[in-house]
């Protein structure tokens, strides 16, 4: 198996816990991790990437996390998890936003332009608003690797997306359902599509 990722309900790792796995290249903890013992992760030769999906707590032990044996491993964490340092035992935690833990963002703002995504402006590190450069301000939740929840402003309501789906996003409110965002008008309003009936509709009569 090369790439773990450990349920949402668990909430603790023992040592030595993946002793062995030759194979692992990468593992996420869930959020609700709350021990992750020493050694966890020891002897693990292949392990190129670590994700941390909810806060840290002295529990969480990275302090010889990989039993005291130098490795190129990097580790990356919630950019809207609380708790953690910049660095922790000599690792730099990287940072990434629910749903886009391939496109990892930096400590000062800037554009981003993740696969299929478009751009965004992350302006406030750790903070879980960002503007996208389509679709405006963005407010982004949830605890998943690959998708991801968002309020919407022009819209006023919550979307749930994917990198691999936008432009297609879910949108429960009203019984939306599945729309596509069209790009804009002339006027400046985004149109959709909506799948449920066909229609073409402009933000403000969704």
């Amino acid at each position: 198996i090369s790439h773990i990722y450990l349920p949402e309900g668990l909430t603790a790792v023992g040592s030595e816990a993946f002793w062995g796995a030759s194979a692992l290249e990468t593992i996420a903890f869930p959020s609700s991790l709350l021990r992750l013992n020493s050694r966890a992760l020891k002897n693990t030769p292949n392990l190129k990437t670590v994700y941390f999906l909810g806060d840290w707590n002295a529990n969480i032990s990275i302090y010889n996390l990989f039993g005291g044996i130098e490795v190129d491993t990097e580790l990356y964490r919630l950019a809207t998890a609380e708790n953690w340092f910049p660095v922790m035992n000599g690792f730099t935690m990287h940072l990434f936003y629910p749903g886009l833990a391939e496109s990892p963002v930096g400590d000062v703002p800037a554009w981003y332009s993740p696969d299929d995504l478009g751009n965004f402006y992350d302006f406030a590190i750790g903070e879980p608003w960002i503007f996208h450069g389509a679709q405006g301000y963005w407010y982004i939740a949830g605890k998943d690797l690959y998708s991801f929840w968002l309020f919407d402003v022009d819209l006023g309501a919550w979307l749930w997306t994917a990198p691999d789906l936008y432009p297609d996003m879910y949108m429960p409110a009203r019984n939306i359902g599945w729309i596509r965002c069209l790009g804009k008008t002339a006027d400046g309003f985004r149109a959709y599509y909506r799948y449920a009936d066909g229609s073409i509709q402009l933000e403000g009569s969704l």
